[in-house]
């Protein structure tokens, strides 16, 4: 797994509606091999050292195509006064048979294929997303 310093790290947009919510760059939302997923800082390094991982009874990871979607996890699943981070991966080397893609998400269900993280944006304790 990637070490924090290896990772690209993004300065959050402070996204509103009029900027879709967007967290990264238009050539990254735009490309159809990145993925987002939403979490808290503390999950993140966890996730740079153990790789992502199913949690409780669920059997897939789930990723976003839109970082917006990301977005709203990552605030939604952090406690108050913490910050969230929204993570961009690369999903095109993984076997299709592990994953299985909707319209707005992709489910990862083989935790032995772990996707390339590209990227991360640390969303403010402070941010308010409505």
């Amino acid at each position: 797994m990637p070490a924090i310093d290896t990772v690209k790290q993004y300065k959050f947009p402070w996204p509103n509606e009029d900027k879709g919510y967007k967290v990264f760059p238009p050539d990254m939302e735009s490309d159809t091999h990145i993925a987002f997923h939403g979490t808290t800082a503390a999950r993140f390094s966890s996730i740079l050292n153990d790789g992502f991982k199913a949690q409780g009874e669920l059997l897939s990871i789930s990723f976003a195509k839109d970082s917006s979607l990301s977005l709203g996890y990552a605030c939604g699943k952090r406690s108050l006064g913490a910050e969230g981070v929204v993570i961009a991966v690369r999903l095109q080397h993984l076997n299709p048979p592990c994953v299985h893609e909707e319209v707005s998400c992709i489910y990862l269900y083989c935790q032995d294929q772990q996707p390339e993280i590209i990227g991360y944006c640390i969303v403010p304790a402070n941010y308010d997303h409505r």
